[in-house]
């Protein structure tokens, strides 16, 4: 519980301190375009399994905060924790985000919405298949006319799909 009354606290903060609009439909039809096209790219990138392109999609000092886990900052850190050497394979077989509100100004959004995503890991035991959902949040800036993800937060239920 505190966890939901901190982030909830965190967002609000986040809105007036990066000065970005109130209630629903607070971007322009041009910011909620550009988030949208984002979040897609970002999608076909995790399914592509493009460590490179998921990466690019992120400010070079972005940071997220994955639920359970702590903080991970910048562009190495991020390929750590996602990418990071062990012993199984990791693949994305079904990754898709749903943005429900967006508040934005010319070079700045704040998107919440809901998540889902499966994938499945090989090792020498074999191939397990897991499903997440759950919801997101996410703040975008715009540089040198490039929209970017710099921070993105999440909490799924995770579970294991049995065949």
């Amino acid at each position: 519980m505190k966890r939901i009354v901190l982030f909830a606290v965190s967002a609000c903060l986040l809105s007036v301190v990066v000065g970005i609009g109130h209630g629903q439909s607070g971007a322009s039809s041009k910011i909620r375009k550009a988030v949208a096209e984002l979040e897609g790219r970002y999608q076909k990138a995790w399914k592509a399994n493009d460590e490179k392109e998921v990466l690019d999609l992120f400010t070079e000092d972005a940071a997220i905060f994955p639920f359970g886990n702590t903080s991970f900052k910048g562009r190495d850190e991020l390929r750590g924790f996602w990418f990071g050497s062990s012993a199984s394979s990791t693949r994305i077989t079904f990754f898709e985000t749903t943005p429900i509100d967006i508040f934005g100004s010319k070079n700045s959004a704040f998107a919440v919405g809901k998540q889902k995503l499966e994938w499945e890991t090989k090792d020498e035991t074999g191939i397990k298949r897991y499903m997440a959902t759950g919801n997101f949040s996410a703040v975008y800036l715009k540089i040198e006319g490039v929209w970017k993800i710099h921070r993105r937060q999440w909490s799924n239920a995770i579970e294991e799909i049995k065949d």
